[in-house]
């Protein structure tokens, strides 16, 4: 699986694209089905607002793309490593519930 990540208003510390690559290396597990180079994840992780104190100003954006397929998730969250952890748990239930598609065809 080929994973680019895309930042948006902040700079990605070597220890967050380190957390982010070890949180989607729970993706291929459920992808055993495709090829590992036919299947590309893009991720953006950005700050919504520079002058923002309060609330949600993290986003995560992925697009899981597959043959045939698209998926994707975008979560907010108060910081980086939260967004990160709801990110992989979103399109990981999306994961699932497109394999159930599948397999129920």
């Amino acid at each position: 699986m080929k994973i680019l990540i895309k930042t948006t208003n902040l700079i990605l510390p070597e220890s967050t694209s380190q957390y982010l690559d070890s949180k989607l290396q729970a993706l291929p597990k459920l992808l055993t089905h495709y090829e590992s180079d036919a299947v590309e994840a893009q991720v953006e992780l950005a700050k919504t607002s520079n002058h923002h104190n309060k609330g949600d100003i993290y986003k995560a954006v992925i697009n899981l793309h597959l043959p045939l397929k698209s998926l994707r998730a975008e979560v907010e969250g108060a910081d980086l490593h939260s967004a990160i952890d709801d990110l992989k748990d979103t399109i990981l239930e999306e994961l699932r519930k497109y394999n159930d598609i599948l397999k129920s065809k």
